[in-house]
């Protein structure tokens, strides 16, 4: 193990805690590493002591650098949130990114509780061609989609009311998983995921209706 990995492996074992995300950013801002803001400003946007001059400045350059960084380096710390998930009919899903069962795609893990793939979204894009394929996904709640997009989609796929498929007991080759029906519980699931992360934005000072008025 370097001692890059050794950073990365501290921050897996004490994942609500800030220290060692900051001391890794230290570490990269003295090799020259820019990836070193990302992990700043990951400290600072989940940090409501933190007063910010402009938190949606702050929150779109974050945005923008995940875009940019490596999606296998994110893989590893990017503090994503599994939606919209059936909790294995309701019981004991991990719903955090961290926990679920590495494969060979670093963008791709397994979750033994609900027998699905979980894909990981970096940008508001990808996760609705997710969402829209009725896939599982993981995202980071500080890069969610954004509300009139999340919104569309829901009206689009609430009424369904067919009963899920059996999933298979062991994970298949990493191809999609075409699920032909949304039930209830999933739209159910992504509207609290979209109530969660209008609260969080709330929390950092940011309209998140305002946002909406720019596209």
């Amino acid at each position: 193990m370097n001692e890059e990995q050794a950073f990365v492996q501290a921050i897996d074992e004490t994942p609500l805690d800030p220290l060692p995300r900051l001391i890794y950013a230290d570490w990269l801002e003295d090799q020259g590493d820019p990836r070193a803001e990302w992990l700043r400003l990951d400290c600072q946007l989940r940090d409501p002591s933190q007063v910010v001059d402009d938190p949606a400045a702050d929150l779109a350059r974050f945005r923008e650098l995940t875009e940019a960084s490596s999606p296998s380096w994110l893989a590893e710390l990017i503090r994503a949130e599994i939606a919209p998930c059936q909790g294995a009919n309701g019981k004991d899903c991990p719903r955090q990114w961290r926990l679920l069962t590495r494969t060979p795609n670093p963008l791709v893990r397994w979750c033994h509780r609900c027998d699905r793939l979980v894909f990981l979204c970096l940008n508001r894009c990808r996760a609705v061609e997710l969402m829209q394929s009725e896939q599982v996904y993981a995202i980071d709640p500080l890069c969610g989609i954004w509300i009139s997009e999340a919104t569309t989609i829901l009206l689009a796929t609430s009424s369904a009311a067919v009963p899920t498929p059996e999933r298979r007991a062991t994970p298949p080759e990493l191809r999609p998983l075409h699920d032909p029906t949304r039930t209830q519980r999933e739209a159910a699931q992504i509207l609290r995921s979209i109530h969660e992360a209008i609260q969080h934005l709330q929390r950092l000072g940011v309209d998140p209706f305002a946002a909406l008025e720019g596209e």
